[in-house]
Formats: C-alpha cells, sequence, structure tokens
C-alpha cells in the first residue's frame, strides 16, 4: 500500500504500519524517493499515525514505533483513539481528562527518545452508540471533544489532528451532513490536520465519490474560514456612490475587479434554474460527484518515479515481502 502511493500520488502521505519491522522498510521505501534518510529528514513528505491503547496504556509495538520515528524525524500522529462508555467514562469531561494523559504521556516518550522531532497530537473520543455498539465518526458529542482538544492543545501550543467522517454506509444526505459539520467545526476549531474526510460506516467504508464531494466540503469552509476585509476598496462607497439610488453594479468595474475573488464558486453543487436543471437531465449531486470519481479514475496518469527509484523501491517492497512474512506483529 505505502509503496503505491509512493508511485501514484504526489500528495503527503499519512498511513500506518502494523509494526516496527514494516514501519522501517517505509521509511526506507520513503528516503529512496527523496534521495537519502537525509534528505526525508529534512522535507519529509508522509506522516505515520497510532494510537496508545484506551485506558492509559502504551504497548511495546505503538512505543517502538514511536521511538523509531523519533529517530528517524519521521512525523508522527501518535493520538489517543477513545471511546465514551467504552474505554473511557461515558462522560465527554471524563473521556476528555483519559485522553488528554494518554495523549501528554505519549508525547512526553516521543521527546525523550529525540527532543524537537516532529509530533502531531491530540486525541479523539467517539462515543459508544450504546444501541448498535458501533464507535459513531457522525455524532455531535465527538464534534465537542475535538472542539476540547484543540482549545487544549492550542493553549499547549503543540501541533494537533482533528476528524470527520461519517457512519453513513453510502453517499447520501446523511454522509453530507456529517461531513459538512464537521468539517466546518475542525476548521473553525483550527486543527492543523483534519483526518478522516471521506470516511463512511464509521471508517469501514471507501466512496470515491465521497472524497469529490468532500473536496467541495473543504472548499465551501476555506472560504467561510477565510472571511472577508473591509478594507476602503472593500467597503465600496464611491462605487456605491457612483452606482446611485435604483441604479446597478453590474456594468461597474468595481464588480469584475472583485467578484472572483468575493464569491465562492461551486464546481459540483447545482445553482441552474430549476427549468435548466431538468432540461440537462435532472442529474443528482451524487451522480454528479459520482461521475467526477469515475472520470478521474479513467484519466489520471501519475507522474511517474525515476527508473533508479522505481527499481529500488521494488528492491525494498522484495525484501520486506520476505521478511515480514513470518513476523508476529505485537499490538
Amino acid at each position: 500500500c505505502a509503496k503505491a502511493m509512493m508511485e501514484n500520488s504526489v500528495k503527503p502521505i499519512f498511513f500506518t504500519a502494523a509494526g516496527q519491522e514494516d514501519l522501517t522498510f517505509i521509511i526506507e521505501m520513503a528516503a529512496a524517493v527523496v534521495g537519502g534518510e537525509d534528505a526525508l529528514r529534512e522535507k519529509p513528505f508522509l506522516i505515520h499515525y497510532s494510537e496508545p491503547t484506551a485506558p492509559l496504556t502504551h504497548s511495546h509495538g505503538a512505543v517502538r514505533k514511536v521511538f523509531l520515528c523519533a529517530e528517524k524525524g519521521i512525523p508522527i500522529c501518535y493520538t489517543p483513539g477513545d471511546s465514551l462508555g467504552a474505554t473511557t467514562p461515558v462522560t465527554l469531561a471524563g473521556g476528555i481528562v483519559q485522553a488528554n494523559a494518554e495523549a501528554l504521556s505519549g508525547i512526553v516518550l516521543h521527546q525523550v527518545k529525540a527532543k524537537g522531532a516532529p509530533i502531531i497530537s491530540g486525541f479523539v473520543v467517539v462515543p459508544l452508540d450504546m444501541r448498535t455498539g458501533i464507535f459513531s465518526y457522525g455524532a455531535p458529542d465527538l464534534r465537542l471533544t475535538n472542539s476540547a482538544f484543540a482549545d487544549i492543545f492550542h493553549y499547549y501550543g503543540i501541533p494537533m489532528w482533528s476528524t470527520v467522517g461519517s457512519d453513513a454506509h453510502c453517499l447520501d444526505a446523511q454522509a453530507a451532513m456529517e461531513h459538512a459539520f464537521g468539517t466546518l467545526m475542525a476548521a473553525l476549531d483550527g486543527a492543523n490536520l483534519i483526518h478522516d474526510i471521506g470516511y463512511l460506516g464509521q471508517g469501514l467504508l471507501g466512496n470515491p465519490a465521497a472524497i469529490v464531494m468532500c473536496n467541495e466540503i473543504i472548499s465551501y469552509v476555506k472560504r467561510i474560514i477565510r472571511g472577508f476585509d473591509i478594507s476602503r476598496e472593500k467597503i465600496g462607497v464611491e462605487v456605491i456612490q457612483k452606482a446611485g439610488p435604483g441604479g446597478s453594479f453590474l456594468s461597474q468595474r468595481h464588480t469584475a475587479n472583485h467578484f472572483r475573488q468575493e464569491l465562492w464558486q461551486p464546481q459540483f453543487s447545482n445553482r441552474d434554474t430549476p427549468k435548466t436543471w431538468m432540461g440537462k437531465g435532472s442529474k443528482s449531486y451524487e451522480e454528479t460527484v459520482a461521475q467526477k470519481a469515475l472520470d478521474i479514475l479513467e484519466t489520471y496518469q501519475p507522474e511517474p518515479l525515476p527508473e533508479d527509484v522505481r527499481r529500488k523501491i521494488n528492491e525494498i517492497a522484495r525484501k520486506a515481502e520476505g521478511e515480514l512474512a513470518d513476523v508476529q506483529f505485537v499490538a
């Protein structure tokens, strides 16, 4: 999976590993891509994700991965993934206190190994649905705990992550609602890294069309976060006077100069009149983003890595396949 991501995407990689053994090979592949360990340490393009075990435990396997990332200078997101009513107290305040202790102790372990090594922390306290037994990714309770730890980690001055995600099993109104609320709240919280966008079914399902939808949600939220300024030019007293009572602003140069920056334009949301929309086939939003996802999958051509890098990655992958075949990973 790590090899496929490095060969087919230029985006930063957020990844997990079963243990120190496979993590070592992934880091070796990443170093090959950028020209060596020193280059990777100077400008890493991947972040490892790992968790302590609630309640209040740092497993041997997790600590080994924390230490390896610290030694190699690989950023790690080491964050508790707790569950209200299952692995923490059911009360939000109790869950936050416990998860904060788990997060801070993890940071201490990491920094004792290599002071100043890059780490992102925070915590996720997911409510356990007492009827179905699932961990609810779309619950407002999760959004509240995310907001609380954002305040806490802003106070600490430590980079933190946040999450979105949905409990919906397909791309429907529930998925859109939960992703929209979650993305907006995480952005307003000032999270440094927002994960799980596009997740469906409590993180058990994936849908390329959901990722396309969420890309537009992110664009929408970024417009809200950007806000607007109140400079003399933007207040526009002169153009108001020029248009005058009963006048129009469509023909004013001020409108042409500013509308592209001021007014958000969607890529997929429909703004046609009902008549025009019906004339175009009455396509739903779900159909529109699904078609875009198919178009990307059919036409995307990754920029190939240099041939010597590809050979090196393949060598590492073959070595990993042989050495990891009989490894018993310890949680």
